[in-house]
């Protein structure tokens, strides 16, 4: 895992090749966790541009649509 913060969410996908980790300053990190070994793919920042909540909030949850598309609160 690169996240050098609390984890504060983990959703697996409906066909088990992704991990959704949301971390508490608000970034979701996306692994392939097709093999043995986690591969990270892509982290995205949840931030607002300014605001009271530019720094980014906590991810309290992940849900996942389908194979693919994913929510996050």
């Amino acid at each position: 895992v690169i996240a050098e913060t609390y984890i504060t969410a983990l959703k697996y996908s409906p066909c088990g090749t992704r991990l959704l980790v949301g971390l508490v300053n608000g970034s979701v990190i996306s692994y392939d966790s097709s093999q043995e070994k986690l591969k990270p793919l892509k982290i995205i920042h949840c931030k607002n541009s300014g605001g009271k909540f530019n720094n980014g909030r906590k991810v309290n949850g992940i849900e996942f649509l389908d194979k693919i598309f994913a929510m996050v609160t």
